[in-house]
């Protein structure tokens, strides 16, 4: 978030949005239209009734509209600290089958 803020950007990921009337995926995709690129970075995530993760939606959606697309992959995933790589055992099997 540092780098970013260094290069006059301001970035915006769900754990950033407000309560709102709008559905959350049309909220998602507002926002990646907005944005100059689209930045990946490891986990998951939450999914939504038919059991696909909304940041695999979002880089589906980013690729088909264009989007620039950066990856942040770490180096030794193992070594990510407790509580920051994805915790859930469907996520982590889901991370794996999709190489983005």
């Amino acid at each position: 978030m540092q780098a970013l803020f260094e290069l006059d950007s301001i970035p915006r990921g769900m754990e950033l949005f407000s309560a709102s009337n709008e559905d959350q995926w049309s909220l998602i995709q507002r926002v990646i239209d907005d944005c100059s690129y689209y930045i990946l970075c490891g986990r998951y995530g939450s999914t939504n009734e038919q059991g696909m993760g909304f940041t695999e939606m979002e880089y589906c959606y980013a690729i088909e509209s264009g989007k620039p697309v950066i990856a942040f992959l770490h180096k030794h995933p193992k070594i990510i600290p407790s509580g920051k790589p994805e915790q859930d055992a469907e996520g982590k099997a889901k991370q794996r089958e999709n190489s983005y």
